[in-house]
């Protein structure tokens, strides 16, 4: 066997398969591609897979080209059990997860995830999910939200709200143990190098069906619903404002992240139910594809109204933005370097508006540069 044994081969739809290393990216491919796959799978010698792989394809390479083939479409994946040092211009994707800081094992996360298997049965996970979505939104609809009244029921509802990010990500991971999916841990770290994020490593999904990555799309909002839910149901039994009104921002919380413009629920889900892997890129082409009057299919085309939409969202957040801190914006390039040199006792003190409009730069920054980088590499 040319490949390492703890490698394995799944569908992902009807024209394309994943490659799932034990550790590192999973890997998308053709049928040609998991036709390649299968022969190092089966093969025992270099020489058995380039008979193998000629015959099925009809070729007549030799083993320094066929071995040049083998390792452009695979090195640097973990998936050949001795690569060839070369430059195969491979790329295991965008991770837009930074600065990654561990907080459980998958060992730890898979205990915290445990005693919540039983709810990602697809029948108990939709049932459940429909009921309390329905509850909610009877309740909280039309509830008046009274604000905490003293500093012991403002840190109530603020420890329901963050704890409840924390139960979003063992979500995501009981669903995958429940599918008998590899998981890893649960971190922290920064999207975009920006913004504060939990993450939850299930990166094993993709070896699921449809149907079941959908769910594990799900599962962290469902887990956030779930809590709310129960928040809801004591306010119902014995009235306290401070439950309702963490229940109200667990699940505002909750439907945030079926927002698609964002790396987080919604955006995977979208692309999981399109069948798009790389959703924001292929949207980006068929947007410049659809203001270019190009022809399209329909596929191609709704994935252009989405990169619209999705050009338009950051459009308008960055008005929003403008509108609520445009002076610190126009001030922070000048004020930069002293407050560089300051940093970081004056950490602490820096206020709201200049928070928002470092991030803001920071962003753009990052963005200018991925443009250069990519027009660079443009032939």
């Amino acid at each position: 066997m040319l490949v390492h044994s703890s490698v394995s081969l799944s569908a992902y739809d009807g024209q394309r398969w994943v490659i799932n290393p034990a550790a590192g990216p999973h890997l998308l491919v053709n049928a040609g591609g998991a036709r390649l796959f299968t022969i190092l799978q089966q093969a025992t010698c270099i020489d058995q897979a380039l008979r193998d792989f000629n015959q099925a394809f009809a070729t007549s390479l030799t083993a320094a080209e066929f071995w040049q083939l083998v390792t452009s479409r695979f090195a640097s994946y973990g998936i050949l059990r001795a690569e060839a040092s070369v430059d195969s211009g491979a790329t295991h994707g965008k991770d837009y997860i930074k600065l990654r800081i561990p907080l459980l094992t998958a060992a730890g996360a898979g205990r915290l995830a445990a005693p919540f298997h039983i709810l990602f049965a697809p029948r108990v996970f939709w049932g459940l999910l429909l009921g309390q979505s329905v509850l909610l939104a009877a309740v909280l609809g039309p509830a008046q939200l009274v604000p905490p009244q003293n500093a012991q029921e403002a840190f109530g509802v603020g420890a329901a709200v963050y704890g409840s990010l924390l139960l979003h990500e063992a979500g995501h991971i009981a669903a995958c143990a429940r599918l008998g999916l590899r998981h890893g841990g649960i971190g922290f770290g920064f999207y975009a190098y920006v913004f504060p994020v939990l993450f939850a490593d299930i990166t094993g999904i993709w070896q699921a069906t449809k149907q079941q990555r959908v769910i594990g799309n799900l599962a962290g909002i469902f887990m956030q619903l779930l809590l709310a839910t129960g928040l809801t149901t004591a306010y119902l039994l014995q009235p306290y404002a401070p439950l309702l009104l963490a229940s109200t921002g667990i699940a505002l919380t909750a439907v945030w992240q079926l927002n698609p413009f964002v790396r987080r629920d919604g955006y995977w889900l979208l692309s999981d139910l399109t069948n798009t892997p790389n959703l924001s890129e292929q949207a980006a082409q068929a947007r410049q594809e659809l203001l270019r009057g190009q022809q399209w299919t329909a596929r191609r085309l709704v994935l252009g109204i989405y990169g619209l939409l999705n050009g338009l969202a950051f459009g308008a957040l960055l008005l929003y933005l403008l509108f609520l801190h445009g002076p610190a914006m126009l001030e922070l390039p000048a004020a930069l370097p002293a407050l560089l040199g300051e940093l970081p006792a004056r950490w602490p003190h820096l206020t709201h508006s200049q928070l928002v409009a470092l991030g803001c730069y920071l962003v753009w920054l990052r963005v200018g540069v991925a443009t250069l980088v990519q027009r660079k590499r443009k032939p």
